[in-house]
């Protein structure tokens, strides 16, 4: 885990510019590499210089102010075998702008694209069905386990990473990105009446962010301080000694999935308002906001989890299981 975000070192072209690091974006279906020149601290892939790549026709991303191509070229990671993948190559910004002033990329060259297909259009294939169809995996799915040594596996799965049994959700096709339903927001080992509702997984988040209507209630008996940017966000900060038996979770299909809660709040950054309390990885948004909470990376290190593009009956889904060692 490099900061809030999660993911492998990537080979990238012939001959093979190595130790790309990219992270995992669950919420996109396209994956981007920052090319050679683009204004940030980790653009290290120069298409000039392999002679695999090929140059696809149109363009990203001029109505946000990023300018991007599409490629293909190829990839390896881990033990799998060089693939062709699509992906966007992100060549300049707005004014030449950083790109570190406004997205952290927090020392990676770019993302992989997890994401399920929606409504937006995807150039060629996605990173899961160009490893599917060049038969480097026998299934489309990808297994994460989020810690310190936080590791993403393609295609199979590692029964010794989880204790008990996998239970299985059907994603919430309506929300967007990988999302299920869950029976609600656990503080202590006990669920909270009336939080539950639409889960989405996003390990690029540097946050947790949940609706105002769950949010209130879920740390109404917890010292907190809501500290407000503007009428629809608000990051909440706790206090600094807070000790590790105070713990906080979800529930989905009636099994826990708890964290102490100290381990959401950065101890060594004290709010200015109030220097007793120090802020932490939750963010309340308006209830107008997409009705679904998103769990960031450092909120999932308890579970061992299977995404499933085809599951046993050709729809998405989502196994979970508790991790071992937790």
């Amino acid at each position: 885990m490099t900061g809030a975000k999660i993911g492998p070192h990537v080979t990238i072209g012939t001959p093979g510019l190595r130790d790309v690091p990219l992270y995992i974006m669950m919420g996109d279906p396209d994956s981007i590499v920052y090319v050679k020149g683009l204004n940030t601290t980790r653009a290290d892939y120069n298409p000039t210089r392999s002679s695999s790549v090929v140059k696809l026709q149109g363009e990203w991303g001029h109505d946000i102010g990023l300018y991007g191509k599409y490629y293909t070229d190829l990839f390896t990671l881990g033990d799998l075998p060089a693939v062709r993948q699509n992906f966007i190559g992100l060549v300049s910004t707005d004014g030449n702008r950083s790109l570190d002033d406004w997205h952290d990329s927090s020392g990676f060259g770019g993302h992989i694209g997890l994401g399920l297909r929606d409504d937006e259009p995807v150039v060629g294939n996605t990173f899961m069905e160009g490893l599917f169809k060049a038969g480097a995996i026998s299934k489309k799915l990808f297994a994460l386990q989020v810690s310190i040594d936080s590791f993403i596996q393609f295609g199979a799965i590692n029964h010794s990473a989880y204790v008990d049994h996998l239970l299985w959700s059907p994603v919430l096709t309506h929300v967007g990105g990988w999302a299920v339903q869950a029976d609600g927001f656990v503080v202590n080992n006990k669920v909270v009446p009336n939080t539950g509702g639409p889960l989405q997984f996003e390990t690029a988040s540097a946050y947790t962010t949940i609706p105002e209507r769950i949010a209130s209630k879920l740390f109404a008996h917890i010292d907190h301080k809501l500290l407000e940017s503007d009428s629809d966000v608000g990051f909440f900060a706790f206090k600094c000694d807070l000790p590790s038996k105070v713990t906080v979770g979800y529930s989905i299909k009636g099994r826990m999935y708890s964290i102490p809660l100290n381990l959401m709040v950065n101890s060594a950054d004290k709010t200015a308002e109030y220097p007793a309390y120090c802020n932490s990885m939750f963010v309340q948004v308006a209830n107008e906001s997409p009705n679904s909470s998103m769990i960031s990376a450092r909120f999932m290190q308890m579970f061992y989890g299977i995404f499933d593009s085809e599951h046993d009956d050709g729809k998405s889904a989502v196994g979970l299981a508790l991790a071992a060692g937790w």
